[in-house]
């Protein structure tokens, strides 16, 4: 994804799991980041995949990308919907999408390329 302004910012983002810890994905190379509640979080072509497992509890928790000023992302959201996350902003969303909605929450500016499913909606 390119900038508003044109110019093409550097590829990074910091990865707050639910528990807090925080990951910087500028410089990991391709693999596994985290495990939680049976998603996984990778580094790779998506630069962070989120591949939804078998949940271990019925707790949905929520992880935040943050992209800092001069950065941008991409993710691959537990549903195969895909994002673009631009400089100095920040998208918080569940690790396993349930119940009749999908449901994030975003400050700045992404691109979202949403997967279909007409039985729960992306909010």
């Amino acid at each position: 994804m390119r900038a508003s302004t044109g110019i093409t910012g550097k590829q990074g983002a910091i990865l707050t799991l639910s528990n807090g810890r925080q990951v910087v994905l500028d410089s990991l190379g391709n693999g596994l980041v985290a495990t939680q509640n049976g998603t996984n979080v990778g580094t790779g072509e998506w630069q962070a995949d989120i591949c939804k497992g078998q949940a271990t509890t019925a707790e949905v928790l929520f992880n935040t990308m943050t992209t800092p000023k001069g950065r941008q992302f991409q993710l691959l959201l537990p549903d195969g919907t895909k994002v673009w996350l631009n400089a100095a902003s920040t998208l918080s969303y569940p690790t396993a999408f349930t119940g009749g909605e999908r449901r994030v929450s975003i400050t700045g500016e992404a691109y979202f390329e949403v997967a279909k499913n007409a039985g729960m909606p992306l909010k």
